[in-house]
């Protein structure tokens, strides 16, 4: 038994050694097609500051910023009655910075909220440093350092290149920027062009694994695209494994100090931005120990591409993610009858969206999705998901219209296992004050062992205040 458990632990090295190789021959022959073509003066790419990773623009020495949110949302959520299905989801989210020199920016943010449970009554609370980081930059270069939450999704919705940072599935805000529903990592960020080239490297020093617990009804948001984030539907019988604890209790503390590493590519063909992005870190889902329950990450290597075609007024967008299950494979759980286990699998998806805008009135993404997990036994399902293939549609929208009304609605939907999820608001604008109050709705359904099954349990109804401060 020893003999074969080593044998099988030399072929898993042997295997990743290989993976990884293949790996970085893919990216260096990506980047030789590149270089190979004739630069010129419409070629040449601009570092891009993305505008929900950067919260401020500092031109001066004397710039500086200091503001915030704070958010309100009192709801009722669709659950029993001994899981609080009567709650104040109170949240601040502060942010300060300004220039230290010419050359050097400093940006701090930080979050904290509170879940208040009523009838019966029961609260929990906790913060987070959020992104924040200092900041070089010249002409040609740009080096962030600090917790750094690095958005490089390609569309609006489901954004299959965004996964450099661990998602939070800690009840929070419905609709924000990226970094408040991803686990900021310590590390540092460069960007520059070369050769006509977009090129932005990123590393982190250690992981910082998701928060939350493994129960759907604790989860808050949705993450369109991203699943098996929940061990189990409902807890039964009151407490019960994974029932109510945050998933960091369960970790074994391997996955804590280890380091990650990334790299994008932007390049453009006239109307056609085009990217490639290779990401050596961990899978999302974690690996369980049903046997002495714990769980842990297990390393994993992705290599995407994207693509924006600019057409006038609206923009054609494509990404995919190639998976392979020699470079780690995408971790997932697996159900066979009352059964349950987890396994790494060849995991391929791809997306393809339409984004478009009119007026005030309404702008945002339309996209499908198909996902692909493979090697999964003709016997056995994908928990929380159903069928190892998915197609599903999603949408992501926000409008304003009589001056001080607005709306937003982001949404999935399935499309052979039929299966709904929505997140949605609706709020007027008091411009005076800076002040918007309104109803939001979160919706989950769909049949047995689909996304919108196992969220059911989350969905809410409520008003929300928010205030700029």
């Amino acid at each position: 038994m020893l003999l074969a458990k080593y044998v099988k632990q030399k072929h898993f090295m042997l295997n990743k050694r290989f993976g990884m190789k293949c790996f970085f021959v893919l990216c260096l022959c990506f980047c030789s097609a590149l270089f190979a073509q004739k630069s010129n003066e419409n070629s040449l790419i601009v570092i891009e500051e993305n505008e929900e990773y950067e919260p401020h623009e500092i031109k001066h020495i004397s710039d500086g910023f200091a503001h915030g949110t704070f958010k309100l949302p009192a709801l009722y959520q669709f659950t029993a009655k001994e899981n609080h299905p009567f709650r104040i989801l109170p949240s601040i989210l502060l942010k300060v910075g300004g220039s230290i020199s010419v050359d050097l920016d400093v940006s701090i943010s930080g979050f904290t909220r509170a879940i208040v449970g009523l009838y019966p009554a029961k609260y929990n609370f906790d913060w987070q440093i959020y992104d924040s980081y200092l900041k070089f930059h010249n002409n040609d270069l740009s080096v962030h350092v600090g917790y750094l939450v690095v958005p490089w999704e390609v569309t609006q919705g489901i954004g299959l290149l965004n996964r450099l940072n661990p998602i939070d599935y800690r009840q929070g805000p419905m609709f924000g920027p990226n970094f408040e529903g991803r686990m900021p990592q310590l590390g540092a960020l460069i960007q520059t062009s070369f050769f006509g080239v977009g090129f932005e490297a990123a590393g982190f020093f250690h992981h910082t694994p998701s928060r939350g617990c493994f129960v759907s009804s604790q989860i808050g948001g949705l993450q369109i695209g991203h699943y098996q984030q929940a061990l189990i539907q409902l807890p039964k019988g009151g407490e019960t494994f994974f029932s109510g604890e945050d998933r960091s209790k369960f970790l074994t503390p391997s996955a804590f100090f280890a380091p990650s590493l990334a790299f994008l590519l932007k390049k453009n063909f006239g109307s056609v931005d085009a990217r490639l992005s290779g990401v050596w870190n961990f899978n999302e889902v974690p690996f369980f120990n049903f046997t002495n329950n714990t769980l842990f990450y297990t390393r994993t290597a992705t290599l995407g591409f994207g693509a924006i075609w600019s057409l006038g007024a609206i923009l054609l967008k494509a990404e995919g993610l190639v998976q392979p299950k020699i470079w780690g494979g995408k971790t997932t759980t697996l159900q066979k009858g009352n059964e349950f286990n987890s396994a790494n699998l060849d995991h391929l998806a791809f997306v393809v969206g339409i984004e478009g805008s009119y007026g005030e009135l309404f702008s945002g993404s339309f996209e499908l999705l198909n996902k692909n997990w493979l090697g999964v036994n003709e016997d056995e399902v994908l928990f929380g998901v159903g069928k190892p293939s998915r197609l599903a549609l999603a949408v992501v929208f926000e409008g304003k219209f009589a001056q001080n009304w607005q709306w937003k609605l982001k949404g999935e939907a399935g499309i052979i296992e039929p299966d709904f999820l929505m997140n949605s608001d609706f709020l007027y604008h008091f411009k005076n004050i800076d002040f918007k109050t309104g109803v939001f709705a979160n919706i989950f359904a769909g049949s047995y062992n689909t996304p919108g099954w196992l969220m059911n349990s989350s969905s809410q109804i409520g008003i929300l205040l928010k205030k700029s401060i």
